[in-house]
């Protein structure tokens, strides 16, 4: 028998024992390169990348569900006939199919070995590929089979393009453009004024197509290929992609964006670059390398998403509306939970060093050698004037009216009235302040230097030193109530107290690296992050700590949550990471009796399983005495399944249940393959325990 911990921080995905809760929010898709695109209609679509990297949407781009490729090698292009029929090529002659929507995907015998570099299906049994060395190769029975066919060239062959199953069009290396008019048997060098390596072709129909490589260059014709002009956009090494809607309305994407609205006589310069570019519809677009979508025909693409800078604060003021500010003084603000960013004005400073809001409206920044206070979101600021020019180093306003701010030599600022005065307070102490913490109008905290804690009962006004436990810098204090707080700082340390900072007690926090902001959500479950990637959660108030593996080596310098559910944590990179669960993940451990008195649940059987499992559980009479449930009493009792993202995927139980032992049956017939995980939680407790979905 094992207890199962709650860890309130993310483990790796490929740690079967672990629910991932946090992700991503910028850099988007971090460590993947994406280079093709295949959309079905406006909602569904498919990109593909580095290391096996697929993603799909069912909502136009919102959202992007990674896939199992089945493969590590470099995917290059990728199309769907259907919303079930798809392939992908890339690296190593790697040519894999699904045949429903990407759940799972199988590799494609292939005699080639070079890497493949697109693909082109007119429907799911005809197709082609086009690869290094000159190679182009055709399956009729829906890639079972396939079948070389002489190109009669050697250059790589970047692109593939058939109108019908007749009708093709292919484009490589030295200004090449093949043309087939016998399902690829034989193909024909076209001419062109052009050496310039090519790297897409597009038709719209058999004679009207296009054709962009390097130099800037783009190739036309409305003959068939019979004759092709050339126009090169000056200043421009690449043109990677070609697409057009309909006659008149196409786009180029390389190094910039090109739309032209009357079939290609005249291009305009767009905001924004990308490896490919495909459209729906005249409104509706996406661009791969970055990933970006339109709505309104490219005048704006979304996410708008924040510089690969190191961030040094952030404040969130609800779900939705938060601002972070980056190394070297920009302010951004997102106004939907981090899905896109804003650069705002900045504050009139020469170094900003923090930021807080209090609303969506009211906020303050802090540097050298001013203070900035906002009332508009941050559109506009106005500068503050304060007592001597020290260094401002963190800010933290109780409300719109009563804040602080810690500085540097031992000095704080306080006002009463939303910063328009502020009263300069010698604290007793020389140390940098890094950070400053009230839990109410009179009651707060200070850290810094050589393990520096001040506190203040009288709002600000004075400050007593509390005893020290340790002399490292430290860099942040949190209270979850006036007893229970916390400080972190340089090589790993903790310091916790439960009697408001009359004593600080040493933590073991398991980690070496510098430690630069802590945070509790509750009295019990707290946050702390730093160096190198570190993310520790607790669930015991600070007296255990257990670290994550976030797959990052960033520098993480801020954790917030503004309610029970909803968090962030930013740091170097650009790198913001988002929980909308409580960031809550479960890893199996040692044993421990007490748990599982209280309740059990047991190991799906059978396991793995197709499509039906059973599980069952057992609530003691123990534990509803307990709660209170003596004799017939109940409690509510709930029973979910998870996928290996954390995602919620069905709900088995959710009443209320008294003592005895229970029995649910599971069927996933409509879920694909994969670990999946189940969580029984009653009152306060939760245990969980994993699952195979083999079909």
């Amino acid at each position: 028998m094992r207890k199962i911990i709650l860890v309130s921080f993310f483990f790796a995905l490929n740690n079967s024992n672990s629910i991932a809760q946090w992700e991503w929010i910028n850099p988007p898709f971090r460590d993947t390169t994406f280079y093709g695109i295949s959309f079905i209609n406006e909602q569904t679509g498919w990109i593909v990348g580095t290391d096996g990297s697929i993603v799909k949407t069912n909502d136009g781009g919102v959202n992007w569900i990674p896939q199992e490729s089945g493969t590590d090698e470099c995917l290059y292009s990728v199309c769907f006939v259907n919303s079930n029929t798809g392939y992908a090529v890339g690296d190593s002659a790697i040519i894999i199919k699904t045949t429903d929507g990407g759940v799972t995907w199988k590799k494609q015998f292939n005699q080639d070995h070079s890497a493949l570099l697109s693909v082109y299906f007119i429907n799911k049994n005809i197709g082609w590929v086009s690869s290094l060395g000159g190679i182009i190769q055709k399956t009729t029975d829906g890639g079972n089979t396939w079948n070389v066919q002489s190109s009669g060239i050697h250059g790589n062959i970047a692109s593939v393009f058939f109108i019908d199953d007749s009708t093709g069009y292919a484009a490589g290396e030295k200004g090449i453009i093949l043309k087939t008019s016998d399902g690829g048997l034989n193909w024909i060098t076209q001419m062109c004024d052009s050496a310039s390596a090519l790297f897409d072709i597009y038709f719209i129909n058999k004679d009207t197509g296009w054709a962009v490589g390097r130099s800037g260059t783009i190739l036309s014709t409305t003959n068939g290929g019979q004759e092709w002009t050339v126009k090169r956009i000056p200043g421009i090494i690449h043109l990677f992609s070609v697409f057009f809607i309909n006659y008149s309305i196409g786009w180029i994407s390389g190094e910039i964006l090109l739309k032209t609205t009357d079939g290609g006589l005249n291009w305009s310069e767009y905001k924004g670059s990308g490896w490919k570019v495909r459209f729906i519809n005249e409104n509706i677009g996406y661009t791969v390398q970055p990933l970006k979508r339109t709505s309104n025909g490219g005048i704006d693409w979304f996410p708008k998403n924040l510089p690969r800078v190191p961030l040094r604060s952030a404040s969130f003021v609800d779900k939705n509306n938060g601002w972070v500010l980056e190394e070297y003084g920009k302010i951004f603000r997102t106004l939907y939970g981090g899905s896109t960013w804003n650069h705002l004005e900045d504050a009139p400073l020469i170094g900003t060093n923090s930021i807080y809001f209090v609303d969506s409206s009211f906020g303050c920044a802090a540097g050298w050698p001013n203070i900035c206070i906002t009332n508009d979101g941050g559109k506009s600021w106005k500068t503050q004037l304060t007592p001597a020019d020290y260094d401002n180093l963190s800010v933290f306003f109780l409300d719109r009216n009563y804040g602080w701010i810690a500085r540097i030599y031992g000095n704080i600022l306080k006002t009463i009235d939303g910063g328009n005065n502020w009263e300069y307070v010698f604290t007793g102490v020389h140390e940098n302040l890094y950070s400053v913490f009230f839990i109410d109008s009179l009651n707060g905290w200070a850290a810094g230097n050589n393990g520096r804690i001040i506190h203040s009962s009288d709002g600000g006004i004075n400050w007593t030193s509390q005893p020290n436990a340790s002399h490292a810098n430290l860099k942040s204090v949190f209270f979850s109530n006036i007893s229970h707080g916390c400080c972190v700082g340089d090589s790993g340390t903790i310091l916790l107290t439960t009697n408001s900072g009359s004593s600080w007690t040493i933590i073991n926090s398991g980690t070496i690296y510098d430690l630069n902001s802590v945070y509790f959500r509750s009295q019990n479950d707290g946050w702390a992050v730093g160096d190198e990637g570190t993310i520790l959660g607790t669930n015991d108030g600070g007296v255990s700590w257990r670290k994550s593996d976030m797959q990052t080596t960033s520098d993480l310098c801020s954790v917030q949550f503004v309610d029970d559910s909803t968090g962030w944590i930013i740091g170097d990179g650009g790198t913001i990471l988002k929980t909308m669960n409580g960031g809550v993940t479960f890893i199996e451990d040692e044993e421990n009796s007490e748990l599982l008195n209280e309740f059990s649940l047991n190991q799906n059987y059978p396991n793995p399983f197709n499509p039906e499992t059973k599980i069952k559980y057992s609530i003691p009479s123990t534990h509803i005495a307990l709660n209170g449930g003596v004799g017939g009493g109940s409690i509510n009792v709930q029973l979910k399944v998870y996928d290996i993202f954390g995602r919620e995927v069905a709900t088995l139980i959710n009443e209320e249940k008294s003592a005895g032992d229970y029995e649910v049956t599971f069927n996933a017939r409509h879920l694909a393959s994969g670990v999946y995980f189940y969580r029984l939680t009653a009152n306060n407790h939760s245990t969980s325990k994993k699952m195979i979905l083999l079909k």
